[in-house]
């Protein structure tokens, strides 16, 4: 299985023409989170299957008028509605179509009733996802801190296939690879891109075989392919180099990594993806960028903050309900 492997280098993701840092002006970066302010909607995190079986995090706009934790739910079902949406992104539905439940809120705890069979669980790692989805979907939901899962109002503590739903679940890791061991413990988060449209996942891999930043990006600009992996980065991009001198990382890059200004949302992703990573790995307090040893500014003028890494998760290309 391939989440039995651990990652290594290679990988390709786009081409497009270079765009010199001398024709980007000047501009104020500003921390921020990603997701546009509509007063008719709330953002809510949504999960879903790529065609390799990673699961991919992407925002979703909910009226907030619906019954937001119904319609967190039934986004995520494997109906026509979704099914057609997702086809042009390469995603699929993970929750079964027929999957039969009720909600209710007991304090900032959501409880999912699911009945009788309909989960309808393929296998043990189907399972665990169809799990997943719903605890962190729901948990992104304001309000919601925690999920209890019964079957027919019963706390059963397990699924069928092994899953353990016992207590109040709270959010938890995807796409984790196990260690040679079989921990799924202690992971470092890093990042990478699904076939279509843009939209960046992550992959919890062991961390005793990670090292410092430089092989954390270095693990996301060359992928393991036969993973179905690809790079989040502009093709022949390379890290030249990595230094850190009181709480600030310096990482600089070859000139293929400007491409990226080729689209600005998801250069703003990558940023994103970068600052999560150095936090993690020497957990820097500032990252600045470099192209051959040039100050690098974004199209957008936006920079990562440490509060904007943590709705990391919810960055994808939204397109409307």
């Amino acid at each position: 299985m391939k989440k039995h492997f651990i990652l290594v280098a290679s990988c390709v993701f786009l081409a497009a023409m270079l765009i010199s840092c001398a024709n980007i002006n000047k501009k104020e970066l500003i921390p921020m989170a990603l997701d546009e302010d509509d007063s008719k909607f709330v953002s809510v995190t949504m999960y879903y299957r790529d065609d390799e079986g990673w699961i991919v995090p992407m925002s979703r706009r909910v009226w907030k008028q619906a019954d937001i934790l119904n319609e967190t739910m039934y986004m995520q079902m494997a109906n026509a509605e979704n099914g057609y949406k997702l086809k042009n992104i390469g995603l699929q539905p993970i929750l079964s179509r027929k999957m039969e439940y009720d909600i209710k809120v007991s304090g900032a705890t959501a409880i999912v009733n699911i009945e009788g069979d309909s989960f309808n669980a393929k296998s043990k790692e189907d399972e665990k996802n169809k799990v997943d989805c719903i605890v962190n979907s729901l948990c992104s939901i304001d309000g919601i801190d925690a999920v209890r899962i019964t079957v027919d109002g019963n706390e059963i503590g397990m699924m069928e296939q092994g899953t353990s739903i016992a207590g109040n679940l709270l959010p938890r890791a995807i796409n984790v690879i196990e260690s040679d061991n079989g921990d799924t413990k202690d992971t470092v988060t890093l990042y990478y891109l699904s076939e279509l449209g843009r939209l960046v996942f992550p992959i919890n891999v062991p961390k005793e075989g990670v090292g410092d930043a430089k092989w954390a990006i270095e693990a996301m600009i060359n992928p393991n392919e036969e993973l179905g992996l690809a790079s989040i980065f502009p093709d022949g991009c390379k890290l030249l180099g990595v230094s850190m001198n009181d709480g600030e990382i310096k990482l600089d890059f070859s000139k293929e990594f400007i491409n990226l200004a080729e689209h600005p949302e998801f250069e703003s992703r990558v940023l994103t993806a970068l600052n999560s990573v150095c936090i993690e790995t020497v957990k820097s307090e500032k990252m600045i960028i470099t192209v051959e040893g040039n100050d690098y500014e974004p199209m957008l003028s936006y920079w990562p903050s440490k509060q904007s890494v943590e709705t990391f998760n919810i960055l994808g290309e939204e397109y409307a309900n």
